[in-house]
């Protein structure tokens, strides 16, 4: 795991600790915190770039695609997540802040500014390669063999991208019909659901939606790990970066 990525976490449990003393704190000092802890972190990253002489090499056009990608799956997820509980309560607002964390990670990560691992952030502080040997420099890319492990990660990525718009659909539903459902059951709303105690009633419809979009996500999300891990760990398909694989003909 890079150094980067670690900070992240350190990030991360900050706003999950906020999050879990709940409203015991206003909205003012979440964000000094986050604001806080941000701008410590960015600069000891910043101060260890320029000691290294790290230097950005730029974006591909994929890249910035996936930057593109990364940045509207979190907006679009940030919006789902405020049907179900506002972020201008001060119990909910660091819960977004960890999800603007790990989405801005990632979007950076996207375009070669952060690395998740250790050895991705090692060779990007290589020298010109007018100065390098060809030994020199084929050591520093890592292999990555293509044929049917590649084909298999592309098609695990497609997977696993279908479950979560799943589970995206259902928090969508579930926080909608929670949020309009009837109060008491009616002619034509006559499913419950119920949340924390509060119940609410739902058109046949929407009722039969939210049932089987929650029954299609309690199956796919361990579903979908639990064959991320076997095709990592049994087939040597790197699907986790930060994880080694058992094999050592990896893709």
């Amino acid at each position: 795991m890079s150094f980067d990525m670690k900070l992240m976490f350190v990030f991360h449990v900050g706003m999950m600790v906020m999050f879990m003393l709940g409203s015991g704190l206003t909205i003012e000092t979440e964000l000094l915190v986050a604001g806080g802890l941000a701008l410590v972190m960015t600069t000891i990253i910043v101060l260890r770039r320029r000691a290294t002489r790290w230097r950005w090499s730029g974006a591909s056009p994929g890249q910035w695609l996936m930057a593109t990608g990364t940045l509207a799956a979190m907006v679009l997820f940030g919006l789902v997540a405020s049907f179900n509980f506002s972020p201008a309560e001060p119990r909910a607002l660091p819960w977004f802040l960890a999800l603007v964390g790990i989405g801005f990670f990632n979007l950076l990560s996207s375009l070669g500014l952060t690395h998740t691992t250790e050895t991705a952030f090692r060779a990007s502080l290589a020298p010109p390669a007018s100065i390098l040997t060809t030994a020199e420099t084929s050591s520093l890319i890592e292999p990555r063999r293509g044929g049917w492990r590649s084909m298999v990660r592309t098609l695990y990525t497609v997977l696993f991208l279908g479950v979560w718009l799943i589970g995206l659909a259902f928090f969508a539903a579930y926080g909608l019909a929670m949020r309009d459902g009837a109060a008491a059951p009616t002619a034509e709303a006559v499913i419950p659901l119920i949340d924390h105690g509060r119940t609410v009633y739902l058109p046949l419809w929407q009722g039969e939606l939210v049932y089987r979009l929650r029954a299609a996500m309690f199956i796919g999300v361990p579903s979908v790990m639990a064959l991320g891990f076997l095709l990592h760990l049994g087939l040597g398909v790197k699907i986790f970066d930060n994880l080694p694989t058992w094999r050592r003909d990896e893709l």
